[in-house]
């Protein structure tokens, strides 16, 4: 029993001496990593060298061969980005793969006569080759990158070399549109170009699918043409590329093709809201003669500074709208703010100050406002600018056709003197005051003015329905029954379709 307790006493004594051992070896190989020498990590099994050839590349910034020891009959690591061998690069060049190094009977690496490491056929497959007794050398094979020569502005007199790089198979890497910006330039569409004539026409670069056939095969590059608009413009070809959250008082818009917005609303009170304009404009909005069409714009009076009420509140000085449709757009202007002593009011912009410039601009749709307590405005005579300063220019633009529905309070009373609220919206009235009698009721207009040849008739006892003929053009009356408390109140929408 003694004795296999002292057994046990030595096996404990010596166990603890082996992990005081280990962990002064582990401080020895680690705190002083400089004392461990090549021949110690060969005395422990990893005698196989192999040599990771860069062949005129670099890792890092140095040109050396990468070099590991490995054990006999082991896998290799291959290259990577985050592994301990890293894949080397080379100006002008695309990393084909890692090649063997040709050697002779002895193993041995061969040289040519320029002193340069012959290199074999076969790629290394890191996935199945294992290391046999003797040292191995990689050697790294490069692919050329394609070159695209891509003229533009002024009679295609600049032009601008694009290095395109390769997989390792040779086929080139897709291309960005990034790679094609070019300092105080918008490229608009691409033609390439095959033996001096134009092959293909490019309007959108991103979507380009490059192929090794289109390459010269002795020159490994071709020739683009790239149209061009002088200055910098953000391109809008589809609703997402025209989201009204992008725009900014100074950035240049060049329309592509036309825009559906499929009933997008612009609210500028919903500070969530996904789509905003600014309050000012100051860049070039050119439409190239499309249209954006079916989007609803809701403007308040905010603060002192939304005085100016337009799809485009404020066109500052140096602005341009021009060649551009604005199709079935709903338009509807809260005028909130009584401390605002005067408002511009506009479909297209409130205000066009400076050498502001609005050409060739179009547009339809419909048009309401309201107008909160002590607020009064004056937007019977409505046109495409609210105020146009003496040095802004407008030409060749319109409202092609509107409908507006604008607000009126009047007031009716029944036969025993009680007092209606009626809240009627329509268009500018002309016409001598007329009072008629409708079924009981005596209506009188707070401004003097009624429509006239109104005609009603009277359908199940709460609903009325009213039609008129104006001077010009037609109204159309729709007259609801709504109970209200104590007092009967009616909701009248008279709409004016102008031409």
């Amino acid at each position: 029993m003694q004795k296999n307790s002292l057994t046990m006493c030595r096996k404990i004594l010596l166990s603890i001496i082996f992990m005081v051992f280990a962990a002064v070896c582990v401080f020895l190989f680690t705190g002083c990593a400089d004392k461990v020498t090549v021949q110690d990590i060969k005395n422990r099994g990893y005698t196989v060298s192999v040599y990771y050839d860069s062949n005129g590349g670099i890792v890092g910034s140095s040109t050396d061969a990468q070099r590991i020891l490995v054990k006999e009959n082991s896998l290799i690591p291959a290259p990577s980005a985050s592994g301990g061998i890293k894949v080397p690069a080379k100006s002008g060049y695309s990393f084909r793969g890692y090649f063997f190094a040709e050697v002779d009977d002895d193993g041995k690496v061969v040289y040519d006569e320029n002193k340069n490491i012959v290199i074999s056929d076969t790629e290394c497959d890191f996935s199945t080759f294992r290391v046999a007794d003797k040292d191995v050398t990689l050697c790294a094979k490069w692919w050329e990158n394609y070159k695209i020569n891509l003229h533009y502005g002024n009679e295609y007199k600049e032009v601008k070399t694009i290095s395109v790089s390769r997989t390792t198979s040779g086929n080139p890497n897709a291309v960005s549109e990034s790679d094609f910006t070019q300092a105080d330039y918008t490229f608009l569409s691409y033609n390439l170009v095959k033996n001096g004539a134009a092959d293909t026409e490019i309007s959108d670069i991103s979507k380009w699918q490059l192929s090794s056939d289109m390459f010269d095969s002795q020159t490994l590059s071709l020739d683009l043409y790239g149209k061009t608009l002088d200055g910098v413009y953000q391109l809008i070809r589809k609703p997402d590329d025209f989201a009204l959250s992008a725009v900014s008082e100074t950035t240049n818009y060049y329309i592509m093709a036309d825009i559906d917005m499929k009933g997008a609303e612009y609210d500028d009170s919903d500070m969530s809201n996904t789509y905003k304009l600014p309050k000012t404009y100051g860049g070039k909005f050119i439409g190239n003669g499309h249209t954006i069409s079916n989007f609803t714009l809701k403007l308040t009076s905010i603060d002192v500074t939304y005085n100016s009420f337009g799809l485009f509140r404020t066109l500052t000085s140096g602005a341009e709208i021009s060649d551009i449709n604005f199709d079935n757009v709903t338009m509807s202007y809260n005028f909130t703010n009584a401390t605002i002593g005067s408002y511009d009011i506009g479909i297209l912009a409130g205000y066009a100050s400076g050498t502001s410039k609005v050409n060739g601009v179009k547009v339809s749709g419909t048009f309401s406002y309201s107008c909160s307590d002590g607020v009064n405005v004056a937007v019977s005579d409505i046109g495409l600018i609210g105020h146009i300063d003496s040095s802004a220019t407008v030409t060749d633009s319109k409202i092609e056709s509107l409908k507006k529905l604008l607000p009126l309070t009047i007031r009716a009373k029944d036969a025993a003197d009680n007092d209606y609220l009626i809240s009627i919206q329509y268009s500018d009235i002309d016409g001598a005051l007329q009072v008629e009698s409708l079924i009981g009721f005596q209506w009188t207009d707070e401004f003097g003015f009624l429509p006239t040849n109104i005609n009603i008739e009277k359908q199940n006892g709460n609903s009325f329905t009213i039609s008129a003929t104006a001077y010009s053009g037609t109204r159309r009356f729709d007259l609801s029954f709504v109970p209200s408390g104590t007092a009967d109140k009616f909701t009248v929408t008279i709409e004016e379709i102008t031409e």
